[in-house]
């Protein structure tokens, strides 16, 4: 016996919407006869209106009888009962014999009708005709009768192909949009609830989307699928990463036999490309992690612990250590690190191997721990030598002590990676390094108690005194725009090389000193705390006081230099809501005045009950600070970004606060020096009668435990940083010098032998014409004399590359198709990228082109234009557009200069 055909109420619809001609006619009762069985469960009664017609819908009403009484007693009472036109729908199992001529008279096409499949696929996309491997698939049919929306298939008329079936019903079957269905999205569906729907599917139906997966996306879809298929869907992604290893040759024999035991029955090029894919996706995966706390980095960690846990269970962990995703090959390498560790050279390797891992994108923090725990060692290994005097010292640790400074904080708050070999080294480096730090603080402390009771303008050694900044830095500055000057509040000279190197990574602002190649520092008044420091820097002289000492102060000192001066502290500096800064402040800034901005997050993050670590600093860390350079940048306003003093940390050294009598504060007393302290006296201690005790060493405190401390006579308290930043090459004071990054890195901090760059960037007149002292600072007659006299021109000798380059008959030739060569500074930039091994950043080549270069784009295009002759990349921007990178060699064969 032949099993019934289940109807449906689409099933019916479609039937209907075949014959809507024939029902058109019908326009009273009408009876409808189908061969089949009406599935229990759907709709008894619905409306229908036949396309065009504009007559009112039509009511029908379905029922399942088995027999031709049942049909007729129906009929009968649909006749009583029902609509004067409605449709009755008999689903029955009798045949065509046992129907009577008078029932079939009754009946739409005199007769049963029956419903094709097929005709019901046409009707419910709204197509005219199916591809005919659609219908030749009879699962596929059925399958998407089965799978059909509530809303119902979208309609699509024409023509439904194989592929837009296919796709509708991946779509509806497994919850992922196949028309952009690629391996990513599959293997993140393999991570949802989607394989559940994928084993429920029937045999057929599971193959031939299968077939129609591996056309679309490759066979690397096979595994995944059976992965799926067997419950282990979860487990693909992390598999995938285990079998990456099938790629690594130096495994043994026996680890890939393991490995391709997580994968039975599998082809061996199907595991393959499917590892290649998961490979991908991760990488894709890893690329996007924003930062350490992102949703993305969770994810991918979450696969890469599982692998490694499968990999574990297979007995394959010591044969993966070599592998590039595992986070335990990832703690191989570090632990490798650690061991190395102190030594620099052995380390720097294991940092390189690090670094090389896939993982170190999602391993930032212990990346930058391991980075700086190499530097701290390559500095250990640096001959040591102390530095003889107060501005010797000043200027070491402006160049070196700050990023000493910087390096251990960071190594003393640790990574959080528990891995135990790398953090005995972490701690043994640090103590060694902490040991070389205090005792190049006891020399500057001993160095302070000769210096101190004379120290002054005229008399100070050449160090320049805090109370001299605006003076020196900020006076010469006048000549192109009023300049801004921000006061960092406790800012050391170790934030400031952080931020620093931030500002100058940015093409937006240009860092200049009076000096070549040398950021200038300024020495506190003593003790180093706020209420003498900074009132003496805003107003230049020595003094004390509060927020109107230091608001008087700095208007009569830019009176006395002819211009008009504002100055706004914190909480002056909030605007309303809607408004980042205060409209007064946007309105000086805006104006001819001087503008000076106090702002405190930096001292404020040192008080009792703060996580103080300090390891990390960037501008947007300080509030307000991006938002002030920010206008002061788009009025062309030059920067003085400054401090009044620095600060040491609390790293739990000192068991309590010492004794004090007297007045004191957190690092200064009156009293007897003991262990640690020394006493410094003269006109620049402002406090105790001109007498006090400053600590020299940082485990010395006279107040109950804060996050940090300074009043002392260390370096990093005393040291003031001074970074001076400009809108545009041109706002650069006669006699002043481009600064790049590569000149205010230590050589060991970046691991490179080579000099830094001296400044070329501006022409330099006579040495005769040396400027005047009173145009330097008229504050502080004879300060900077020997350093600001004017150098020899820095001349070319016919040796050096770049001259060759630019006088060589090639780049002759090249000029004709330039309007306006910069031959000079071409050929300047060239030599320091030669001399800088081939590799400059953006503001390292500002600087060194100088006016040239006011525009960096358009110069870096001229040049490449020069040099990159028939397209060969001499000279080329990488690093996203960071760095300007020299191949010297090739440079040589286009020019035909020889070897170099």
């Amino acid at each position: 016996m032949v099993a019934l055909p289940l109807v449906t109420q689409s099933g019916i619809e479609s039937l209907l919407d075949q014959h809507k001609a024939a029902l058109a006619k019908r326009t009273g009762q009408c009876l409808v006869l189908v061969r089949g069985h009406y599935e229990p469960g759907e709709r008894t009664e619905f409306r229908i209106k036949p396309d065009g017609d504009k007559r009112p819908e039509r009511v029908v009403r379905v029922t399942d009888q088995p027999s031709v009484l049942g049909i007729a007693a129906e009929w009968l009472d649909h006749q009583d009962t029902g609509t004067d036109s409605g449709v009755l729908v008999v689903t029955t199992a009798v045949t065509p014999d046992e129907l009577d001529w008078d029932l079939r008279g009754h009946a739409l096409k005199t007769g049963l009708l029956s419903v094709d499949p097929v005709d019901i696929l046409k009707f419910r996309f709204g197509v005219n005709r199916l591809d005919p491997r659609v219908w030749q698939s009879g699962w596929l049919v059925q399958a998407l009768l089965e799978a059909e929306p509530t809303s119902g298939w979208p309609r699509r008329g024409g023509v439904l192909t194989y592929d837009d079936a296919l796709a509708a019903l991946i779509t509806q079957r497994l919850g992922v949009d196949a028309t952009t269905i690629d391996m990513d999205r599959l293997l993140e569906w393999s991570q949802t609830t989607g394989p559940t729907r994928w084993t429920e599917l029937a045999d057929a139906e599971q193959d031939g989307i299968r077939r129609w997966l591996v056309e679309r996306v490759g066979p690397a879809i096979e595994p995944l699928l059976t992965l799926v298929a067997t419950g282990r869907g979860r487990d693909a992604l992390a598999l995938g990463v285990v079998g990456t290893a099938l790629e690594d040759p130096s495994l043994s024999r026996d680890a890939l036999i393991s490995v391709g035991g997580l994968f039975p029955g599998m082809r061996s090029d199907a595991v393959q490309a499917f590892s290649s894919a998961v490979d991908g996706t991760l990488s894709r995966w890893i690329a996007a992690v924003g930062h350490e706390g992102s949703q993305t980095r969770h994810e991918a960690l979450v696969v890469l612990e599982h692998a490694d846990e499968l990999a574990n269970r297979a007995g394959l962990g010591p044969a993966l250590t070599g592998n590039a995703l595992l986070p335990s090959a990832w703690y191989a390498r570090l632990r490798a690190l650690g061991k190395a560790l102190p030594d620099p050279v052995s380390a720097s390797r294991r940092l390189s191997d690090l670094r090389n891992h896939r993982l170190a994108e999602l391993f930032t923090a212990q990346l930058r721990t391991a980075a700086m725990a190499v530097r701290l060692a390559r500095w250990l290994a640096t001959p040591e030598s102390g530095a003889q005097s107060v501005a010797a010292g000043a200027h070491r640790q402006i160049t070196e002590g700050a990023w000493v400074d910087y390096a251990i904080a960071a190594l003393w708050a640790g990574d959080g990676a528990t891995e135990p070999v790398c953090a005995m080294a972490y701690r043994n480096l640090c103590e060694l390094a902490v040991a070389r730090r205090t005792t190049m603080d006891e020399l500057f402390a001993q160095q302070l108690v000769t210096w101190v009771p004379h120290a002054r303008s005229q008399f100070s050694e050449s160090v320049l005194l805090v109370e001299d900044v605006l003076a020196t830095a900020a006076v010469p500055l006048t000549t192109n725009a009023p300049p801004v000057v921000i006061l960092l509040d406790g800012m050391s000279s170790s934030v400031a090389v952080q931020l620093g190197a931030e500002l100058g990574s940015r093409p937006n602002w240009l860092e200049a000193a009076p000096i070549a190649g040398q950021r200038l520092a300024a020495v506190s008044t003593i003790p180093s705390i706020t209420t003498v420091s900074r009132p003496s820097l805003l107003t230049g002289q020595p003094t004390s006081g509060g927020q109107a000492v230091e608001k008087d102060g700095f208007a009569a000192f830019w009176k006395r230099h002819h211009r008009q001066a504002r100055l706004f502290h914190e909480n002056e500096v909030a605007g309303g809501a809607g408004q980042t800064l205060n409209p007064e402040l946007v309105t000086a800034l805006a104006g001819d005045d001087v503008v000076g901005v106090v702002l405190n997050t930096i001292d404020d993050t040192l008080g009792p009950g703060r996580e103080g670590d300090g390891t990390l600093w960037r501008l947007e860390d300080v509030r307000f600070l991006t938002s002030i350079l920010t206008q002061a940048r788009s009025y062309g306003r030059p920067v003085i970004l400054t401090a009044d003093h620095g600060h040491v940390l609390e790293r739990g050294l000192a068991t309590g606060p010492a004794p004090a009598s007297g007045d004191y504060g957190a690092r200064w007393r009156t009293g007897t020096p003991g262990a640690g302290e020394v006493e410094l006296h003269g006109p620049r201690v402002l406090e105790g009668n001109g007498k006090v005790v400053v600590p020299w060493r940082e485990d010395i405190r006279y107040t109950n435990k804060r996050a940090g401390y300074h009043g002392g006579a260390s370096l990093a308290e005393v040291v003031v940083p001074v970074i001076v930043l400009l809108p545009s090459v041109d706002a650069l004071p006669r006699g002043w010098h481009g600064l790049a990054a590569e000149q205010t890195t230590p050589a060991w901090w970046e691991a490179t032998s080579e000099p830094v760059v001296a400044d070329k960037a501006v022409p330099k007149p006579n040495k005769a014409k040396a400027k005047p002292k009173a145009e330097i600072a008229p504050d502080a007659p004879g300060l900077f004399d020997h350093v600001l006299q004017e150098p020899e021109p820095s001349l070319q000798t016919k040796q050096s590359l770049g001259w060759q380059v630019t006088h060589s008959d090639i780049f002759r030739a090249q000029k004709a198709f330039v309007r306006k060569a910069p031959e000079s500074a071409l050929s300047t930039v060239i030599d320091a990228l030669v001399e800088a091994g081939g590799k400059l950043s953006l503001a390292a080549i500002s600087a060194t082109a100088g006016k040239a270069a006011r525009n960096i784009d358009g110069f870096l295009a001229t040049a490449q234009r020069l040099l990159n002759i028939e397209g060969y990349p001499v000279l080329e921007i990488v690093d996203n557009n960071r760095t300007v990178e020299l191949n010297v060699e090739l440079l040589c064969v286009q020019f035909q200069l020889g070897k170099p």
